[in-house]
Order: C-alpha cells, then sequence, then structure tokens
C-alpha cells in the first residue's frame, strides 16, 4: 500500500501558514510586486502536495516519491 508522506493536519498547517504569511506582508505598491511573489510561489507549492498526498492516503501514486 502507498503511504503518503504527511498527515493532512501537517498539510493543511503548512497550507494555512503560508497563506497567511502571503496575506500578512504589507508594504508599499512598487515593492509589494517584488517582494510578495515569493509567498505566492510558496502558497502554491504547499497547496499542490495536498492532493498528492491525499491521493497518497486513498492508495493512489500521482508524482512517484523521490527515492
Amino acid at each position: 500500500m502507498i503511504k503518503p508522506n504527511s498527515t493532512r493536519s501537517e498539510d493543511w498547517t503548512r497550507f494555512m501558514k503560508a497563506a497567511v504569511k502571503l496575506v500578512t506582508v504589507v508594504v508599499p505598491m512598487w515593492a509589494a510586486l517584488k517582494s510578495l511573489w515569493p509567498y505566492v510561489l510558496e502558497v502554491l507549492h504547499t497547496g499542490k502536495n495536498i492532493p498528492v498526498e491525499e491521493a497518497r492516503r486513498w492508495g493512489f501514486e500521482i508524482r512517484p516519491s523521490k527515492w
């Protein structure tokens, strides 16, 4: 059976922390475009792992684990 690499709670906690960081960053408009980009990428990166881990919990492999 395929085992998930993390729990649902860990997945959602990581995702929500990244989302909160994105929302709480307050900077002037010009700097915002440059400084928010890493936070946007972090939210997208953490969120995309949730469907992968959920599939593993159900026994399906969407993206093979790294060796």
